[in-house]
């Protein structure tokens, strides 16, 4: 048996590959997602950078598609990154497996011109901010969602 503690639409996906496998599972989410009602706003020399499927949904669910079609991307996540093109994304500029795969990209990449808004969770890799914050980019978090543990 395998105890699955994604979040609750993550656990159905799983959930249906072990039973193929006819592996028994139990399902407990320890998280729960609270899309927050902010938009995001394109600004020509601003970069958003997205590391979770839930970023996704929570600028999907304000109904940002004008600003999603016309706004650059950094992505972290294979998954995340087909989501985001499903919404609309036409312009993702930077892919990477993980924070620190990204941050070595953006170090290597001349970026000085933009400022970067990071969407994301109350939640966050403070670590990931605080790299780019001391190699002197201009980064702001926007909290579009919020993590919670489920009680």
């Amino acid at each position: 048996m395998i105890l699955i503690t994604r979040p609750k639409k993550e656990n159905l996906k799983l959930e249906k590959i072990l039973k193929k496998k006819k592996v028994d599972t139990l399902k407990l989410p320890l998280l729960t997602f609270h899309y927050l009602n902010k938009k995001i706003v394109y600004e020509q020399n601003k970069i958003f950078i997205i590391a979770s499927l839930q970023a996704v949904q929570a600028i999907n669910i304000l109904k940002n598609k004008k600003t999603i079609k016309q706004s650059k991307f950094i992505v972290i996540g294979k998954n995340t990154s087909v989501q985001l093109k499903k919404i609309g994304a036409i312009k993702i500029i930077l892919f990477a497996n993980d924070g620190n795969e990204l941050v070595r990209k953006i170090l290597k990449k001349n970026f000085v011109k933009f400022k970067f808004e990071y969407l994301c969770s109350s939640t966050f890799n403070k670590d990931f901010v605080a790299v780019l914050k001391k190699h002197k980019f201009k980064l702001v978090t926007n909290f579009v969602y919020q993590t919670k543990q489920v009680k």
